[in-house]
Parts: structure tokens; C-alpha cells; sequence
């Protein structure tokens, strides 16, 4: 970056810190770093760092996975000056990922694996009121189940991704839900669960 640029930069950054206090700290838009995965038209193209409104990136770009959010490239202005402790050996670095983009894509699949592990290994247990000991008063939806996974488990979990092929549950006992999920496998992921009468 030419010193030109970075005194152009200075001097916008001054004008928008006294617009902000003109305006109050509402009415200044902040921007967020993202990497481009796919070449969006207008914006940039594809491994290039941009800054986007946190909405346009968060409704538009990734959803359709055309972004990623990019790290910060300067060291936290606490660290500076400070040496590098946590970057290890050159061996380590050479195994991270290079791209920012590469390095949230890995940790989202890391969380995806530990979320799915959780949902097939525990047992999810439902305690309903039963008419006669084994029929339940009133039958249990994919919005139950779903309710159920966030409450026990703390996993947001929409309800379709239960498969109930439109059915419902209406008798205590255990069951196996399949879920709408796909293990590295193939098979299809499932979920234990008890119905139990109160």
C-alpha cells in the first residue's frame, strides 16, 4: 500500500469517526471482511477479500455460499510487539489451512460432526401423559421432537429434518426417528427416543 493510500485511508477514517458523532453511533454502517468463494458480479471475484454490510453477508453471500468471513490480516494491537507464541513450528503452519475461507469451512464441518455424534449417540426421553398406560393424550409432532432436541440437548433442530413420513407418535415406548441427515457413511443418521407415561 503506496503512502498515498494509507494517508487517503487516515483521512476517511477521521471523517467518518467526526460523522459519527454528528449522527450518533446508529447511523454509521459498519462494514464486514469477507473472502469471496465464487465470483459475485459487482462485488469481486473469487479469493479476494472485500468489505460487505454484516446483512448483505449474513442474508445473501452465505447462504449461497459465496462468501466466507475472512480473518483479521494485522495482529490485535495488544500482541503487537509481543512474540508469537501460538504459531508453533514451521511444520504446523504448513499443515493449517491456507485461506481463511479454508479454515471456517473446516470448523463448520468439525461442528457439524460433533452435532450429528450428539444427536445419534444420546437417547432423547419424553415424559407424556397416557390414556390407558401406552397411548398418548395427545400425539407427538416433528415440532415436539425438535422442541425436545433443543431443550435436552441444546441443538437447534428444525422439524423437518425428523422424518416422520407424516406421521405422528401416539403410543409410548422406543423409537428410532430417522433424521434427514447423512453420515460420512451414507447411512441415514437416527435418533434415539423414549416415550415414557407420567
Amino acid at each position: 500500500m503506496s503512502r498515498a493510500e494509507r494517508a487517503s485511508q487516515f483521512v476517511l477514517a477521521a471523517a467518518r469517526h467526526q460523522l459519527q458523532q454528528l449522527r450518533g453511533a446508529k447511523a454509521v454502517t459498519t462494514k464486514q471482511a469477507v473472502e469471496l468463494l465464487k465470483d459475485v458480479e459487482g462485488l469481486g471475484t473469487a479469493g479476494q477479500v472485500v468489505r460487505v454490510n454484516h446483512g448483505y453477508a449474513r442474508n445473501w453471500l452465505v447462504p449461497k455460499q459465496q462468501c466466507a468471513v475472512a480473518a483479521l490480516r494485522h495482529p490485535d494491537r495488544r500482541q503487537r510487539g509481543k512474540p508469537n507464541v501460538a504459531a508453533g513450528s514451521w511444520a504446523q503452519q504448513a499443515a493449517r489451512p491456507s485461506t481463511p475461507a479454508q479454515m471456517t469451512l473446516e470448523k463448520q464441518e468439525q461442528q457439524f460432526d460433533k452435532l450429528v455424534k450428539t444427536l445419534t449417540s444420546s437417547t432423547l426421553t419424553l415424559k407424556r401423559r397416557t390414556k390407558d398406560g401406552q397411548e398418548l393424550e395427545q400425539p407427538l409432532h416433528a415440532h415436539d421432537i425438535a422442541d425436545a432436541v433443543a431443550k435436552q440437548m441444546r441443538i437447534r433442530l428444525v422439524p423437518e429434518m425428523v422424518d416422520l413420513e407424516g406421521e405422528s407418535l401416539g403410543v409410548a415406548g422406543e423409537y428410532q426417528l430417522p433424521l434427514k441427515l447423512e453420515l460420512a457413511s451414507g447411512a441415514r443418521a437416527a435418533l434415539s427416543c423414549s416415550v415414557v407415561s407420567t
